[in-house]
């Protein structure tokens, strides 16, 4: 009898197994793709939140910082000394922040908005006849608590 030489190639049991490894490791490398793609997403909506936060409180400590005290005129009883306000509001003349490009002194008016859903914060402001001032407006920044 002759000795039977052995094949140098792969067993179909061989490339059967490999094959299945071979499945399991993409499995696991699309769902760490994925995984990754879902974190990075939340990150990005979070980073823009925290973001838009920062310019608010940016642009509040601004205005705050350079308050101006009014003193009431006659004739205007709106505004008393220095700053108003209530719970949800408060009302103050400051200049408008130099970024803004407008000059003279305007009243602002903060406000805290309840909904169902979230807070809004609202801050308007307007000319103060007294001090000068060149226009008036209103911006709204949703979703701050």
């Amino acid at each position: 009898m002759t000795a039977r030489t052995r094949s140098t190639g792969m067993t179909l049991i061989e490339t059967t197994v490999a094959l299945a490894l071979l499945a399991l490791l993409s499995i696991g490398l699309v769902t760490s793709f994925r995984l990754g793609e879902r974190v990075y997403g939340q990150v990005t909506r979070l980073d823009s939140s925290a973001r838009d936060t920062v310019a608010v409180q940016r642009f509040l400590r601004q205005t705050l910082e350079s308050a101006y005290p009014a003193h009431p005129h006659a004739g205007d009883p709106a505004m008393g000394f220095g700053f108003e306000g209530a719970p949800g509001q408060l009302r103050f003349i400051a200049p408008m922040p130099q970024s803004a490009g407008a000059a003279g002194y305007y009243r602002y008016e903060v406000l805290v908005e309840t909904t169902q859903a979230s807070k809004n914060l609202i801050v308007r402001w307007m000319a103060d006849r007294h001090r000068g001032g060149s226009s008036a407006g209103a911006q709204g920044f949703g979703g701050a608590s």
